[in-house]
């Protein structure tokens, strides 16, 4: 199969918001249709953040601690949600919690690499209640590759690669405007937090 900067998303995506991560592992899956978030009537800030080295040092570790209490503390001033006030794009809290990932064996349409699991996501995140549009594609990277034109069409025909220069450019943004807490950053949902949300949790 082809590299994910080399697929290109006919349908559009969406954006995540989280605790910064070194590098994106995953390919988003194909847009589905809009998600019902059930969203709880107060902020619950994310749960179960642990230390993944144990061999780290006294320093190391008295940082690490440090980064986990004001990452925590930035989810919990955020609220339930996140507005990106110059591309009018707004995000939902999801939270953290347990489900079964893939189909299962009996699904007509199951893939081998769809085997169902049990994930956990220790950690809460933001996702794009709507697609990126055209509009908010264009204001941030300052052209429009789609083929079926409109401002608030969903973009399309945008690289994987290209989706992920729009989450750098749209994290540079907002750090400017003093929007974005230490340690946080936009980025592609991973797969298991999209199949996740699509599952409304």
């Amino acid at each position: 199969s082809n590299a994910p900067s080399d697929r290109y998303d006919s349908l559009g995506f969406r954006v995540g918001f989280r605790a910064k991560e070194a590098v994106q592992e995953e390919a988003p899956f194909a847009i589905k249709p809009p998600v019902q978030f059930k969203l709880k009537p107060r902020f619950s800030p994310p749960v179960k953040f642990t230390i993944p080295d144990l061999n780290l040092t006294r320093e190391d570790a008295q940082r690490e601690e440090l980064r986990i209490r004001d990452t925590k503390a930035a989810y919990a001033k955020l609220g339930d949600r996140v507005t990106v006030p110059d591309l009018n794009l707004t995000m939902l809290w999801v939270e953290a919690g347990k489900f079964m990932m893939g189909r299962p064996v009996r699904h007509a349409e199951r893939r081998k690499d769809e085997r169902q699991h049990q994930v956990t996501l220790t950690k809460g995140f933001y996702l794009g209640k709507y697609e990126v549009t055209q509009a908010q594609w264009e204001k941030a990277m300052g052209s429009n590759p789609s083929n079926f034109k409109g401002a608030d069409r969903p973009v399309e025909r945008v690289s994987w690669t290209e989706a992920v220069a729009f989450c750098k450019k749209l994290t540079e943004m907002e750090k400017k405007a003093g929007r974005v807490p230490e340690g946080m950053a936009y980025q592609l949902p991973t797969e298991a937090q999209w199949e996740y949300a699509c599952r409304a949790g």
